[in-house]
This record gives C-alpha cells, structure tokens and sequence, in this order.
C-alpha cells in the first residue's frame, strides 16, 4: 500500500525568535511539515483558531479556504478539504492570525517554487449573504444578480449550482475549472458559471499572502472561485448533507480537471487526468472507519441468511398441492441482535471522512447493510420484498425483451435436464449437456485444483473449497470460500465453466479485494453483485461452457422476477415457466423458489442485467482486467480509477487464468466486437463459431 498514514507536526515552536514581542513569522511547526513535504511524506498541521495546512506531497498547486468574519462554516471547508494540498484559515481573527496565515502560505508556496516554475494558488469562497432556499430575503438578492437562478422553482426548493470563477486573466486552469464546472448538476438542475476577470479573493479580504505578488521567484499565479451555498437554507439556516455531499463530489471532479489543466500547461508536471492529483496520504481515522464498517457486514450472512433450508421438502409439498399453492420455507434462524446491529452501523463516523470519493462508497455500503438487515428482520412478510426492490432495482422493460430474445432464440425443452431443486446463489442451474456426471466430491476435487493454481501465486491461500451437507445440492461462495452442496451435480463439461464462475471471479475478486489495505473491496461495494454476476457468466462463456440450458435459466429469472412485481403469485409464475417458456418441472421450480423466497427476492434478475451491460462495456472498448481488483460494481470503476491513479490502490496480485488461454482470448476479442446477450451461445443446427 503506497498511500502511508498521515502525520499530525506538532506546534512546539515557533518560527520567529523566541522570547520576541512580534507575532511568529508563520505556524508554529511549519519547519516539520516542510521536512515532510521534501521527503514526499503527507503532514498536517494545525493552524491557528483552529485552522490546518495538510500536505499530501510536492504538488504545484494549494487550494485555501479563509472563513468569513464571525462564523464557521464547516461544510463550506469540505470544498477544499478533500483536496490533496490544501489550507483552512481564520483570516479575521486579528492581525496576529492574519500574519501567520500569509507567512505560512508564503513559505508553503516558496518551497513548492523550488521544484516547479509556476504554483498555482486557488482560494475558494462561498457568496456572501447568499440563502439557499427561495423566499429568503438573501435569495431574492441573488435572484437580483441573476434572475435565471431561481426560474422554475417552488417554493422551498434549493437553487441551481452556481459558480464564479474569477482570475487577473483567463489561464489555462481558469478555462478549464468554468468548462468542468459547467458539467456539474444537482436535481436535474446544470450549473452556472461565470467566467470573469477581477481580483482572485473574497470580497472584502485582501489577496492571500500578496508578498509573493512582488517576487517574481514565486511565480505564483492565482485562481480564485466563488461558490453559490446551495447546500443549505442560507448563512444561518439549515444543512442539506445529500445535496453537499452531492455537490462536493462533483466540485472536487470539476477542480481536479483545472488542477490537471494547470499541471500540465504552467508546471510542466505530466499528469494523466486530475484524478492523478488527488490524496495518497489516507488518514488513520479512515482505516478506522473502514474496519467497524467491515466488523458490522461481516456479523452476519446475508445469502445463507436467505437461503432455505427445506428445498426437497417445500418441492414434494407443492407437487402435492396440483402445482397450485406456495410451499412453506424453513430458514436459519437469525443470528443478528437487529437494534445492536444498527446502534453499530450508525455509530461510525462516516463525517470523519475527508476524501469526496471514499465518502460516496462508504456511504452507500452503510445504507445497503441496513436495508439488508431490515429485509432479514422481515422475512415472508410483505415489507421483505419492498426492501429487496431498494437494493436490487426493479426490472426495466428493456431487460425484460433481453430475456424474451433468450428463450424464443432457445426454445427446445430438451435443453432442460430434470433434477432435484437447487436453491442457493450457485451456478449449478440444469444444462442438459451430454457426457459424465460428477458428484458434489469430484466437482469440488476440480476446483480445489483450480484454487492450487492461484495458490502459485498467493502460496498463504488457505482451503477455500468445502462439501456441505447444509446446502443440499447448491453451490454458493460466502467470504471467500466456495461451498458445495453435498448433493450437488453436474456434467463435466459444465464442471469447468462453473470452476470459473466460482472460484475464477468470485473466490479471485474476493483474494484480490483482500489484498489491498481497504475491505470494503473484499466484502463489496453497494450494489456490485450485477458486475460480479455478469464476470462470472462471461468467464463461462470464455472458456466454453456457457449452455442455451444455462443461458435460459439466467432468462427466466428475470422474467419470474418481473412476473412477482407485476403481482404474480408461486403458482402462476412457476406455470409461466412450464406452459409459457418449456421449462422442466423441477427446473422451473428452483427459479420461481429463489425469486419468491424471504417473500419476493429480486436479485436474481442481476445475472442476466450484469452480463448485458458487461457485454456493452466491453464492446465499447472497456478493458476487463480492472475489473477483478475486488467486488465492484460498474458505477464504481472511475472511483476505482482514481485510486488507483493516486496510488492508494495497489494492482491487483491475481488474474483469471482464462485470460492467458489463447481459446478465451480469441472469444473475449468477439465479444469486444459487440454481441448480444443471445449470441454467446449458437442456437441448435447452427455451425460451430
């Protein structure tokens, strides 16, 4: 991990003489953090009334926030606070404060002239006497600088983004920060920015340590924005966290783009894009916050949670009934204390957070876990299927047709094989292919061949692979470790396709998501089970084994899915899939269990959409390989980016071995052309491609 812990410099002496009536000449401590700075070690050091100058590591840029006279506004500090240089400061707190914080930002900005010909030093504001919400008196005045602000709003709604961006003379960073600026968006609502040429500070301050303005050494060049507070309800009214967060996230996108611009034009440092500027130094309160995060996901088993117990039991009981009524399902019982679970989950400081990005993904995990709890507490009632459409989404008309396109392309019932039902998160769905069958000891001495492999190269890998007798004849991977059911069986030709699915995407993000500092890589990003399904899935076609058998059982979950929300009960889906579509008795039966089970379970519809849009991905020209870097899902790739670009994130120690394999290779290279769900398997009759 390359991104070290941050270092707090301690203030225990000041620059100035000692003894001297004069104030210091700059922060206590500033010595240190400079020290730091030349050995491209991150520091932070406190400043006076409660101010702090952070630096990640010699960058030509620092980007300051001087709060306004008489009050603290600790939301409009995170715009800068996020950045990878930057500084907070009490501007009006007197003359002693005033000095210090011009002298600090001249020594900071000095040292960085060292190494580069130009330094970049943008300060950051928010409109003065502006509210953020209409019927304000301080709203109507900046209505009055801009009607079109506020057309088309009710009452109480927040403003549009605004921004001013203001310079001596229109550079390359102010250009490029106003085109960037002008991307950001809030309730559907485009920003406005204005260009303008005028004294880069705030309004009634002086420019920030003008001293360097006079030396022609420094070559500082200034930027100065002003931000419109549409995060909250004006200076004294209330926060809007969503809107801010929102905002900020965007805001910092927006500023790494002008930082980048500036890097690359005026500083003659090669940047690849401004996430490549962003924080390498993470500080231990994240690692912190990361690690209850984990404690509180890893309490419990979401899937084996959900995962019936009595499958054979419920089949032979619904055949009983004509094929009519519902079965009763049996579950584990619940291991987790709800209410302790959530006082937990809620207790983690997630505003510690300083970095935009990390803020977004630890955020939306905290959301998903309680949701994922609730839908536990509310097993078979009607409350349990609400809360899965929350997680999973529900399912478009588009996913829908993609599905329909499956089973009309491959309509022959011969492609189902009669079995026992199979109600885990496997892949071990009915194929029908010919050949030996293998049972749940051999399948699981293959993949334990397969984990050998990965153990060349990880040789700590502990046994990953067990024959359960709780999962009758599933397949399931929890935390790593690929479970078999003791009555599972399977072809093999499928066995090597589900090894893949398994133990080369599922059993590998999981290695690599441990291998790097941050767990929320290993347990999952919020909502990354589409990506993870559709790698998987694709890993089967890859290497051979995707059946039509396979691909129509993918299909018909989603149309089960979209037949419980449209208000379709056990009986009546499960007669869709027989009657309507073909499927086997049994077959259908294990489908229409894994979607109704808990009382409406939706993620089932995820395999199918995540190979859709893996699929598109690829066939736009997205490289496959970064995606294995742990369980991610497909919003989550340009966080992942940036991390990586920063250095935070170190490249990922395993690959799937069907990535060296000249067979898969040549078929990944189809699929980069652009193919349809439907065209990763021939229909009957047609050659062999």
């Amino acid at each position: 991990m390359t991104g070290g812990a941050v270092e707090t410099v301690g203030a225990k002496s000041a620059d100035g003489p000692a003894g001297g009536p004069s104030p210091p000449a700059a922060a206590p401590g500033l010595d240190g953090a400079l020290d730091r700075l030349g050995r491209s070690e991150p520091a932070a050091l406190p400043l006076p009334e409660g101010g702090q100058l952070y630096l990640d590591r010699q960058l030509p840029f620092l980007v300051a926030y001087r709060r306004p006279p008489g009050r603290c506004d600790l939301a409009a500090e995170r715009l800068v606070t996020g950045e990878a240089c930057y500084l907070v400061g009490e501007d009006a707190a007197g003359p002693v404060t005033a000095a210090v914080l011009d002298a600090t930002v001249e020594r900071v900005v000095r040292r960085l002239g060292e190494r580069f010909p130009r330094v970049l030093l943008a300060e950051v504001w928010t409109t003065p006497g502006s509210e953020g919400e209409r019927g304000e008196p301080e709203a109507d005045a900046a209505a009055a600088r801009d009607p079109a602000d506020l057309v088309g709003l009710f009452p109480g709604e927040a403003p549009p983004p605004a921004f001013r961006v203001v310079a001596l003379e229109h550079g390359t960073a102010a250009r490029a920060l106003a085109s960037a600026l002008r991307r950001v968006e809030l309730d559907d609502r485009p920003a406005r920015v204005e260009l303008v040429e005028g004294e880069p500070a705030p309004p009634d301050l002086p420019p920030l340590a003008a001293e360097l303005d006079r030396e022609e050494r420094a070559a500082v060049v200034r930027l100065g924005v002003e931000v419109e507070p549409v995060f909250r309800g004006g200076d004294e009214g209330p926060l809007y966290p969503r809107r801010m967060n929102e905002l900020r996230r965007q805001w910092h996108e927006a500023l790494g783009e002008g930082l980048a611009a500036f890097c690359r034009e005026r500083a003659g440092l090669a940047v690849a894009a401004g996430p490549a500027l962003g924080r390498r130094g993470v500080p231990q309160a994240l690692w912190q916050i990361d690690r209850a995060l984990a404690e509180v996901a890893e309490s419990f088993d979401f899937l084996l949670q959900l995962t019936p117990v009595n499958p054979v039991e419920a089949w032979h009981e619904f055949v009983a009934s004509g094929c009519e009524r519902a079965p009763r399902f049996r579950y584990r019982p619940l291991t987790v204390d709800v209410d302790l679970f959530k006082r937990r989950l809620y207790e983690i400081p997630l505003e510690r957070i300083e970095d935009p990005a990390l803020t977004l993904l630890f955020r939306e995990k905290q959301e998903e876990l309680d949701r994922q709890i609730s839908m536990l507490l509310e097993r078979e009632t009607p409350r349990f299927f609400h809360g899965s459409m929350l997680v999973y989404g529900e399912v478009g008309d588009d996913l829908v047709a993609t599905a329909r396109d499956v089973l009309d392309r491959f309509p022959s019932k011969e492609v189902e094989a009669p079995i026992e039902p199979r109600p885990e998160d496997g892949a071990g769905e009915p194929d029908g292919s010919p050949g030996e069958r293998l049972d749940a000891e051999r399948f699981a001495e293959i993949a334990r061949r397969e984990v050998a492999y990965y153990r060349r190269l990880l040789p700590e890998l502990p046994t990953l692979v067990e024959v359960r007798e709780d999962l009758h004849s599933g397949l399931m991977v929890s935390r790593g470790r690929l479970l078999v059911g003791a009555a599972f069986t399977t072809t093999r030709r499928r066995a090597e396709a589900l090894v893949h699915h398994e133990v080369g995407t599922h059993v590998l993000t999981y290695l690599n998501g441990r291998a790097q500092r941050f767990r929320q890589l290993y347990l999952g990003f919020a909502g990354y089970e589409a990506l993870q399904e559709g790698l998987a899935v694709l890993a089967e076609h890859l290497v051979g084994g995707l059946t039509a058998g396979r691909l129509r059982t993918l299909a018909a979950r989603v149309v089960a899915v979209r037949a419980r929300i449209d208000g379709a009960g056990f009986g009546e889906t499960f007669k869709l899939l027989t009657a309507g579509y073909g499927f086997a008795a049994e077959a259908a039966f294990t489908v229409v269990l894994r979607i109704f089970r808990g009382g409406g379970f939706t993620k089932d519809a995820v395999y199918l959409a995540g190979l859709r849009d893996l699929l598109a991905f690829l066939g736009e020209g997205g490289a496959i390989e970064p995606l294995y870097v742990g369980k991610i899902g497909a919003r989550h790739v340009p966080i992942v980016e940036e991390l990586a670009l920063r250095g935070v994130l170190e490249e990922a120690p395993l690959a799937p071995r069907f990535l060296f394999e000249t067979e898969a290779l040549a078929r990944l290279e189809r699929v980069r052309r652009g193919v349809a769900v439907a065209d990763l398997v021939d229909p009957p009759g047609a050659p062999a491609r």
